[in-house]
């Protein structure tokens, strides 16, 4: 349906970014790839929206799966700055 192409969409454009600020982040140096990770960082958290509603999750459903959170991290350098 059109609302879900509007959402898959939107993540195929965040694709395109995130591959884009990946290959900046690995020629970056130490300093700059501080910068990029916090960039893919707030990526990961638009992505996460849309995919939220592209399936319709609850606010309910959002908060327990926000509180559970990640094994690993989504962005090089895992949690280090």
């Amino acid at each position: 349906n059109t609302r879900s192409n509007v959402y898959i969409n939107k993540l195929a454009v965040f694709y395109d970014e995130m591959k884009e600020l990946l290959a900046e982040y690995e020629k970056a140096s130490k300093t700059d790839k501080v910068y990029y990770k916090s960039v893919m960082d707030a990526r990961w958290s638009l992505i996460d929206d849309c995919c939220y509603e592209l399936y319709e999750i609850s606010k309910e459903e959002k908060s327990m799966i926000e509180s559970i959170g990640r094994t690993e991290s989504r962005t090089p350098g895992g949690d280090e700055d």
